[in-house]
């Protein structure tokens, strides 16, 4: 997996150089940020942490439904503060953190006022396990969650 991960993070490195080269060569202005890129380049961006079993099955299935995906390991790669805004403006709290995990009810009372309070964003990057996961995102939506009707969101996706 690990080799077939290495080889689309290449083949991504040189299609955007090329990507830019043409942008550039045109005398384009740049509009895009790098998610809005990435959008371009891959159907299905999945940000989640290599070691989750959930987000193994979730890279599995994906794969055998031949769905394009790119997986952000939210621990070592880190969180777009761009990407975890959007989050935070289109997705309840209580859908996006998890509560339930150990990060969560290792926190001292500080640390949980500040996930209820109005910029969370700062508790999240810090400690991205603070998630659940996996998130999807595609062309501007997101999805939290590996269940039935996550499935057929992201099927939906791929047409």
């Amino acid at each position: 997996m690990t080799g077939c991960l290495h080889f689309s993070w290449h083949l991504e490195a040189r299609i955007k150089k090329l990507y830019w080269r043409v942008v550039l060569s045109y005398g384009g202005a740049v509009q895009g940020s790098k998610i809005d890129y990435e959008r371009e380049i891959c159907a299905v961006i999945m940000y989640g942490i290599k070691n989750c079993d959930t987000c193994r099955k979730a890279l599995k299935w994906l794969q055998a439904e031949g769905i394009d995906c790119q997986f952000r390991d939210m621990r070592s790669d880190g969180l777009p503060p761009e990407e975890l805004a959007q989050w935070l403006a289109v997705i309840d709290r209580d859908i996006l953190i998890n509560k339930r995990g150990t990060t969560y009810r290792q926190l001292d009372d500080a640390a949980k006022a500040r996930l209820e309070g109005d910029d969370p964003s700062v508790e999240i990057i810090a400690q991205p396990t603070l998630l659940k996961r996996p998130i999807f995102s595609h062309n501007g939506r997101c999805l939290v969650g590996f269940k039935e009707l996550e499935k057929e969101t992201l099927k939906s996706w791929a047409d």
